[in-house]
């Protein structure tokens, strides 16, 4: 019995002893026990501009919500997919290892009369970043700050050592359009003072039964994107996504001039650039703005939309836009069996390519031949002092008409094109023919890839048409 206490006292030892780790583990790792930094994402940070409190939704008064707005403007991925568009954060790398250096910032808020007050977000961001990131930010809640301020502010003191860093301040007090602040990366002391908010109010007399579900409004402006306020009416699909029901009413925001976009979402997948999702939100049509204090009415109809189809005719084209005359920008939708457009209001487009050009009216689905006026020369663009190019003796504006003594007139089959190493380039210049002579690889393969796309642009003699031209 004797030689057995041993063993079970050291049984009871090491028992005692992994309980301890295990607790001091437990302790350590314990979520009740961890400070959550406010540089993390979690997973109340989209509402925070959004829905900060109940909102008021009587007649055509202001909501108090600051709205939808995206407040780091810089930022890609601004455009939305649905009529419940949250705000966009910024996505700057984080950094918390480094932050054992600290320095204060302090910002004061003050309302229109002078008064401090408390907000309900300071966000502070600095690009660049620590350690070659591309920017730090934090987010102070209502719960970081305390009382009307001034507020002390802490962010990393390694970040005011670059001299190239640039620091910005953001405030949002509920009941007032949020602001922005650009400030040297060394400042320690700010205030931000509020102004009286505008908002609009949009009438939009054939919304009502209309069964396009896609189509909504934004304001746009030196801050960023501006939606609808939450308490705006709204008709909602079966499967999520809605449009306004008139009147919209947007988000409050500065005072200013701003662009309204009428947008449809083409396509849940893709985005701003054609791919195999198609086409994310096209802006349709634009409206400049200046809203002033207080309430802003507008008017516009809901935008009956049409498909154009294109037939190739007798050329063949290259990748396919149309643009309005307020130069906006629709894509082509390349299918098995067409080549068209899906959703354009009605009007009249420039239907074009890289090299031709032409006038369509759209009011009703139609198919058109794609017929155009093509270019007939190639223009030199903008050429910087020290390129290779105004070197061999080109200048910007010549209009390339001839290469080695073969006349360009069809842009399509460029067969006038040589791979001889010594050319001859005839140009037109302010009202005569003139020949330059280079070497191909001295000049033109020595040029930088970024820069070769933009030296040239297709072109027209005697000038495009008035209908034709491009905004």
């Amino acid at each position: 019995m004797k030689r057995i206490v041993p063993y079970i006292a050291l049984v009871v030892s090491a028992l005692l002893v992994t309980f301890i780790l295990l607790e001091m583990g437990w302790y350590v790792a314990s979520p009740d026990t961890l400070e959550i930094d406010s540089t993390t994402t979690d997973s109340k940070s989209d509402q925070v501009l959004a829905d900060t409190v109940p909102k008021p939704g009587s007649g055509n008064a202001p909501s108090q919500s600051a709205g939808n707005v995206a407040i780091f403007p810089d930022e890609p991925g601004a455009t939305a997919t649905n009529s419940e568009m949250k705000p966009t954060e910024p996505v700057a790398d984080m950094q918390p290892e480094n932050l054992q250096e600290e320095s204060s910032l302090r910002v004061t808020v003050l309302d229109p009369a002078g008064e401090p007050v408390r907000p309900v977000l300071i966000a502070v961001e600095v690009k660049p970043g620590l350690n070659g990131k591309r920017g730090w930010h934090k987010k102070f809640r209502e719960r970081d700050l305390v009382g009307s301020g001034p507020f002390d502010l802490s962010i990393p003191g390694e970040l005011r050592i670059s001299e190239s860093a640039t620091m910005a301040v953001y405030a949002l007090v509920e009941g007032y359009a949020f602001e922005k602040l650009d400030l040297p990366v060394t400042a320690t002391e700010v205030e931000v003072r509020l102004v009286e908010p505008a908002y609009l109010i949009l009438e939009v007399p054939n919304a009502d039964g209309n069964s396009d579900r896609r189509v909504f409004w934004k304001l746009v402006g030196e801050l960023g994107e501006f939606w609808r306020a939450d308490d705006s009416p709204s008709s909602e699909s079966p499967g999520g996504g809605g449009r306004y029901t008139s009147p919209f009413r947007s988000a409050l925001v500065r005072p200013g001039m701003y662009t309204l976009e009428i947008i449809r979402t083409a396509s849940v997948r893709g985005g701003a650039n054609p791919g195999p999702g198609g086409w994310g939100d096209l802006v349709l049509d634009t409206y400049e703005l200046e809203l002033k204090a207080g309430r802003n009415d507008f008017s516009v109809n809901y935008p009956v939309l049409h498909k154009l189809t294109i037939a190739a005719g007798g050329a063949q084209p290259g990748e396919l836009r149309l643009v309005s005359p307020k130069g906006i920008v629709l894509p082509v939708v390349e299918r098995e069996d067409e080549t068209c457009f899906p959703y354009v209001p009605a009007g009249d487009w420039i239907l074009y390519d890289r090299i031709g050009r032409q006038r369509v009216t759209v009011d009703f689905d139609m198919t058109v031949e794609f017929l155009p006026l093509d270019a007939d020369c190639y223009r030199i663009c903008e050429l910087p002092e020290d390129c290779s190019m105004a070197q061999a003796g080109f200048c910007s504006g010549d209009l390339l008409v001839a290469v080695n003594g073969v006349e360009i007139t069809d842009m399509r089959n460029p067969h006038w094109y040589t791979g001889l190493d010594y050319q001859t380039w005839t140009v037109h210049r302010d009202g005569a023919r003139k020949d330059v002579s280079f070497t191909y690889r001295d000049v033109l393969k020595s040029l930088p890839d970024e820069l070769k796309p933009k030296l040239t642009q297709p072109w027209r003699r005697d000038g495009w048409p008035e209908e034709l031209r491009i905004p």
